[in-house]
């Protein structure tokens, strides 16, 4: 194994290692076809993620992150750049994060692997973890989007809402979207803080009856100002099919399309979800990449 320095960043890290590490990850993101985030702008998320974890840096070509999660579980991300795979850099980042703080009490961990990056399962594999889900992720090119006459539904009224949600809806919008992050060890508050982050905005459709029952949500970035990403859309049980989703994501694309910088949307789908899949294929989204989740037990990454 090649010998290769590491580093563990703090909150407090100085802004030029910081900015080393975005070089990295933006070098790392255009391998994945993704924007790249300037330096300014990634130095609140990384310090954000130092905070929560534990985060590292190796000038030889990679970096790792780990968060502890609920019970036991952690979320690991471990980057290489091509030139530095295969010297057991991205093993020595993984033993490295497991030796940190912040992985103590971590018993069980979680990674995701991208198959249009080659290496990433066959580590996994190679470290016994099983498969733990599929998630895809399609692009919607917003010019060649098919979008029908709108017909507003009947009984609801549409509200657009930037940033957080009002208070007062609130508990309809979490027990919304609660289902959204079971499992995932996310909570829904979490999220609404993070909108209070510099250069993100979220634009949400939210119908309402007495309270709301349907929402789709998109982020926006300063960092790619012609790239938006669906976060989520989400209609209440006894609401489902009758349209309201698509109204939504019409709505909203034709708004983004005529009244802002987007160009692009994308959109990822987790598990098996046919009904969502062909709701956007009807609008025009196409298959980008295919991410896989896997799950492994900590002593078999030592």
């Amino acid at each position: 194994m090649t010998a290769h320095p590491i580093q563990v960043l703090a909150p407090d890290a100085p802004d030029a290692l910081l900015a080393r590490l975005n070089a990295l990850r933006n070098e790392l993101r255009r391998e994945r076809a993704a924007p790249e985030v300037p330096d300014a702008l990634a130095a609140g998320g990384l310090r954000h993620a130092a905070s929560q974890g534990a985060l590292l840096f190796s000038p030889a070509g990679g970096w790792g992150f780990l968060r502890p999660l609920e019970r036991g579980t952690a979320d690991c991300q471990i980057e290489v750049r091509p030139a530095a795979r295969r010297q057991g850099l991205a093993r020595l980042l993984l033993g490295t994060l497991l030796g940190q703080p912040a992985a103590y009490d971590v018993a069980d961990l979680r990674f995701v692997t991208q198959d249009d990056i080659a290496g990433g399962a066959a580590v996994m594999r190679r470290l016994g973890a099983e498969p733990a889900g599929v998630s895809r992720e399609y692009r919607l090119d917003l010019s060649h989007a098919t979008l029908r006459p709108p017909r507003p539904p009947a009984g609801l009224t549409l509200h657009e809402v930037r940033g957080r949600y009002p208070a007062s809806w609130w508990p309809a919008v979490s027990r919304l979207k609660l289902p959204l992050y079971a499992g995932r060890g996310v909570d829904p508050e979490e999220i609404e803080r993070a909108l209070t982050r510099p250069g993100l905005e979220r634009r949400a459709l939210v119908l309402v009856a007495d309270e709301p029952v349907a929402l789709h949500e998109v982020l926006l970035t300063g960092a790619a100002p012609e790239l938006g990403h669906v976060d989520s859309t989400v209609v209440a049980p006894d609401r489902r099919g009758r349209g309201l989703a698509r109204y939504l994501k019409e709505h909203l694309i034709r708004d983004l399309r005529d009244h802002s910088s987007v160009r692009t949307l994308t959109t990822t789908i987790e598990g098996d979800n046919p009904a969502m899949e062909r709701l956007n294929a009807g609008l025009g989204f196409r298959l980008r990449t295919v991410s896989r989740s896997w799950h492994v037990t900590k002593p078999a990454c030592r």
